[in-house]
Order: C-alpha cells, then structure tokens, then sequence
C-alpha cells in the first residue's frame, strides 16, 4: 500500500556515481541563478492525470465522494447513502462495519499507515464514530451522557478528532480507548466541532465553535483548539468562519461569511499571530504543507485549485473529451494528489487526480535528468519567481521539508539518472 518512493528507483547508483560533475553543474547554476530567472517554460499548465476510484461492487449505484487521501495517494470516502470505502490503486475495499446493520457510513479521514476513521448509522438512527484498519472497524469510545458520535480526522499517531453530541455538541479527540473532550460547554449554550489534525507535535486541531442566538441563530468562530475548553481564533468572532483543514505547517483551510456571501480562506501563522488570505467565492476544503488549496466553488458548481497558476477548475485541467465533470475537491496530499467527486460519463464517481512526474523531474517527462538542471535552480527563487509551468514547483523539495533551498541540492543531484516511480 505504501508507494512513496517519490525519490525514484532504478538507476539511482548510476546518478550516484556522476554526482560530482552534476553538483558543479549546479553550483555554477546557482551563480547565475539572476540570469535563469528569465527561463520560460515551453508548454504552459500543468499536466495532470485523473483515474476514476471505481464503485464498491454490490451496492447500488450512487454518487461516490473520496474525502481524504493519505501520502500513498491511498482515498477514503463514501458510496453515498451505503458504506465508508478505501480506494488503493482506484480499486475500492470496504472500511468494515462494527455493527451489522450500518449504514450511511463515511471514510473522512486516513493517516498514512492506512488507519482510517469515519462514522455509521445505526438501526437506532444514531451515528457512531469508528475506526478502521485492515478493513476491520472498532466503535470509538463515548463518555457519559453522549448519545451520538463522529470522527472527522485522524493523525500518524492515531489520534482521531470529531464531535460528540448530548443535546449540544462537544469537540473530542480520541486516544486509543480514551476520549476527551477539547471543548465542552456545560450551560449547552456552544456547539464545537474537530474536523482536521496536523502530524506536529503538539498537534494542530481546528473547527469551529459556534454560540446560539435568540431565534435559533448561529455564528460559528473558527478556532485552532488545544484541550480544556482553550481556543485560538482565527476569525472577528462576529464573523461567521469554519476551518476544514490544516497542515503539517500552520496553513489552514476553510470559509468565512461577510455581506459578499461565504468565502474560502485560507490562515497562516506569521510571527505568532494568525493571518487571513480570502481565496474569493466557495469554500476551501484542503490544504498541503506548500499552500496548495482546494475546494468548490459554489456559485460555479465545480472543484478548484488554488497553487502557483492561480485559481483553477479541475474540470478545465484534463482532455476536454476525458468524460469528466468535477464540482468537488475535499483534499489534497503534500504531493499534490487531489480527491473529491464529479460524474464520469453520466455516472456519480470519486476521483484522484495526480500532477504529472516526480521529485526532482522538473519538466514533467518522467526522469531527472540534465534537462531539469536549470529548472531546479529556477525553482531555488522560490514559488512566486516559479509562477505557472508545466510542473508543479514543489517537485524541487528534495528532501520534503516543505522549501526549497541550498538544502535540496545534493538530493537533487543523486536523483540524477532516476525515473519517476
């Protein structure tokens, strides 16, 4: 299940033992690097590809969502009204089911051993979150008083965040068989939810919180939680704001509403204090450790892209004849893969969408070669000196630090001689 092997395979021994020529080539690079500023690439867009994650055999036909995607590019998500599902290699296998009458169960969240997290309905109309590994599913705990259960994400170190409600709601993290709440109001005046957690450590965990005004009025806050009832901002709390998602490095994700109508927005840590970029009309859903964004675009109907080229419609990235018509992106990974939904052919059917080539194949051909020297250094100017070409800027992290700098030169040039995986 695991296919990171991002760094190439092969002919790794061949580049090793020209390493010394190739880094001189690059340090002179790095010389110039002024005059390589002008590079413009010969082909504009990036390449991608799309594979359709195809639709659990025996449940009936209905609209498939992929919500979350782990650093194998393995997909977890929904036939929607039946059963969580996993995809790898865009074949689906059943997350399990711990009770036997579930229903109405979604995959939301997947960490990159494969353990993933979601939750069903029972024959008691009631939701319960589990947890699923090797298509067997557990019940996660409750804690007293609870009569419903949801788990949204989940981490490398297996913890899972969601809601717990009682009549109102309580965001909760799961540890193994404990359960703890992150925020909990006793007057039952405040719903919070946990939707997404970061592989820091300490971990990042966002949601929102949201108080109940008189006419059965709503504001939910935005707000990065760290346990007993202590939350950050990230939003005037007089504006109505949702965070889906979050990094390994302080990006998060999600909305915001003002007189314009909701908004996708995307936060930043910058010396401490959180600061707000508005993406325009839709919601953000996703977002990897380079700012990559994703999400949909509500007046348009249709799955976005937010990176280096700007905003994009998935739809208008593939063969115009390719069949497919995109309306939601839930996640994306640090490689850049991209899941959510459309209609294939006429058919409701989860995606997978993948930029072309591999780290340190810099023109997208499939190797890296001495033709991806001068774009490597190009990229060592940074994202916005990189603008939009035919490959994505983040294939010159080497070493998946999330930068790309003087660090990244020698991995660079030991990927020399190296195909894509």
């Amino acid at each position: 299940m695991d296919r990171r092997g991002i760094e190439g395979r092969g002919e790794r021994a061949n580049g090793a033992r020209r390493g010394g020529g190739e880094r001189r080539w690059v340090i002179r690079a790095v010389a110039g690097l002024g005059a390589l500023a002008l590079f413009v690439a010969s082909a504009s867009g990036q390449q991608w590809t799309i594979t359709e994650l195809q639709h659990l055999p025996g449940v009936p036909e209905a609209q498939d969502a992929a919500y979350a995607v782990n650093e194998s590019g393995v997909a977890v998500g929904y036939c929607y009204g039946h059963w969580a599902v996993g995809w790898v290699d865009g074949l689906p296998y059943e997350l399990g089911r711990s009770h036997p009458d579930a229903f109405d169960s979604p995959g939301r969240g997947i960490n990159d051993s494969g353990v993933a997290c979601g939750y069903y309905e029972a024959h008691d109309g009631l939701y319960h979150a589990f947890v699923s590994q090797d298509g067997v599913a557990t019940d996660l705990a409750c804690y007293s008083g609870l009569t419903e259960t949801f788990a949204y994400g989940i981490n490398n170190a297996g913890v899972v965040v969601g809601g717990a409600t009682w009549g109102f709601t309580d965001a909760v993290c799961w540890q193994g068989d404990q359960v703890e709440p992150l925020y909990s109001d006793p007057n039952r005046a405040v719903d919070a939810w946990a939707y997404a957690i970061s592989n820091t450590n300490p971990p990042q965990i966002v949601g929102y919180v949201a108080w109940w005004l008189p006419c059965e009025l709503q504001v939910r806050n935005a707000v990065v939680f760290h346990g007993n009832n202590v939350v950050e901002y990230l939003l005037d709390p007089n504006l109505d704001s949702v965070a889906w998602a979050v990094s390994d490095n302080d990006h998060v994700a999600g909305q915001y509403g003002n007189v314009n109508g909701v908004r996708a927005a995307l936060w930043r840590k910058v010396n401490g204090s959180w600061q707000m970029t508005d993406l325009g009309a839709g919601q953000a859903s996703g977002v990897n450790r380079y700012g990559q964004v994703v999400g949909h675009c509500g007046t348009e109907a249709w799955a976005y892209v937010r990176d280096g080229c700007g905003w994009r419609a998935l739809s208008d990235l593939l063969d115009p004849n390719s069949g497919w018509s995109l309306f939601w992106a839930w996640a994306v990974n640090d490689k850049g893969q991209i899941v959510g939904e459309g209609v294939h052919n006429g058919v409701g059917r989860a995606f997978l969408m993948t930029p072309a080539g591999c780290r340190g194949d810099m023109n997208c051909d499939g190797r890296v070669t001495f033709a991806d020297i001068d774009l490597f250094v190009a990229a060592l100017a940074g994202e916005s000196a990189w603008g939009c070409r035919p490959c994505p800027w983040i294939h010159a992290d080497i070493n998946g630090d999330a930068a790309v700098n003087f660090a990244d030169i020698d991995p660079f040039v030991a990927l020399i001689g190296t195909t894509c995986p």
